[in-house]
């Protein structure tokens, strides 16, 4: 579970209503986010909202009647096994928040998560290693990949990659899988790499980040 910062975002509502003392379960197909938590009604008692995440329990947050409405962000990502529970106030509590099938980053990157990795966080500075696969998005082909031996290793945010990739890499855990569809002004650009990259291609990347140390 992790808070996601971007810039826009292809998404639908998305609500549940957790009624007092029921786990409701899933696991997660599509990504989706938290953005709103509240008590159907003001309430003397306290009710506290929890969830699991694969098997980890965490506390999102405490209502009663002078504080009965959280604005969040959290979010949760494919293959999360979470569960929802509320205790104490015997009133049901709304979440809604927004499916999320892609982020779009400030400088025009897309992201899109496939899998949830349980490891250590890509930050800024770090050394990551990576197998991926490179595609054109215009034609699919394969212009460039690592997906056996050692991993691409790099320091994340420090220049030694595409833009694409220091901004679409960044804040994913060790494990995890995530495609990146990277426009021209975050890879190559209007020159492109003689003999393999045309100029303005826009380039799909599919990212398995195997450690970050």
């Amino acid at each position: 579970m992790t808070n996601v910062m971007y810039k826009g975002i292809t998404n639908s509502f998305w609500a549940l209503t957790v009624e007092p003392q029921k786990m409701y379960s899933k696991t997660v197909s599509v990504p989706f986010s938290i953005t709103t938590i509240a008590l159907s009604s003001p309430f003397k008692g306290t009710a506290f909202l929890s969830v699991l995440v694969n098997d980890k329990k965490y506390y999102l947050c405490t209502l009663n009647s002078k504080l009965s409405q959280y604005t969040v962000n959290f979010k949760f990502g494919t293959g999360e096994k979470v569960s929802f529970l509320s205790e104490g106030a015997p009133l049901p509590v709304h979440l809604t928040g927004f499916t999320e099938q892609q982020l779009k980053l400030s400088g025009g990157t897309v992201i899109e998560d496939i899998t949830i990795g349980d490891g250590m966080i890509a930050r800024h500075g770090k050394t990551l290693g990576v197998y991926y696969t490179g595609r054109f998005l215009n034609n699919r082909k394969i212009f460039d990949s690592c997906l056996k031996g050692p991993p691409f290793k790099f320091r994340l945010g420090c220049g030694e990659v595409i833009r694409g990739w220091d901004q679409g890499i960044a804040d994913m855990k060790a494990g995890g899988s995530r495609v990146l569809t990277v426009p021209p002004t975050q890879a190559y650009g209007p020159r492109g790499i003689p003999g393999s990259i045309p100029p303005n291609s826009t380039l799909v990347f599919e990212i398995h980040l195997k450690y970050v140390k």
